[in-house]
């Protein structure tokens, strides 16, 4: 389904007004992103990482979509490159994640997800993180 071009038919898809159809098209992208490397690199390339990190914070995104675009943008954490673990810190990611901790966000299990992927950005940027501490 990538090489069939894919990707650009979902950027069409979640600039449509509607929160199923994007809650639908975060949870594919949620799916690629938990593949492979090469996965998670088309959909950077694709420009749909940075639409995933931005509706993971905005307050105006139906609740639905947010949580599938948190675990979009999660499930990349998981198995990043150096070159892609930079471009995720270029998309401020990890403030991001912070401020979702900060804020209200009512479900617990996604607040799980989301210091998971702060771990994983940690290790990434400084090595094994301490889970003693």
């Amino acid at each position: 389904m990538l090489d069939a071009g894919i990707l650009e038919q979902l950027k069409v898809l979640i600039t449509k007004d509607g929160g199923t159809i994007k809650k639908e098209v975060c949870w594919i992208i949620s799916n690629i992103t938990a593949g492979t490397k090469a996965q998670v690199q088309l959909v950077l390339d694709s420009g749909l990482f940075e639409t995933m990190a931005s509706m993971c914070v905005d307050n105006n995104v139906d609740l639905a979509v947010r949580t599938e675009a948190i675990w979009a943008v999660a499930n990349a954490t998981a198995s990043l490159t150096e070159p892609q673990h930079h471009t995720l810190l270029i998309e401020n990611m990890l403030p991001k994640f912070l401020t979702l901790l900060k804020g209200t966000y009512p479900k617990p299990k996604i607040l799980a997800v989301v210091l998971e992927a702060i771990e994983r950005i940690l290790e990434t940027q400084f090595g094994e993180v301490r889970s003693d501490l």
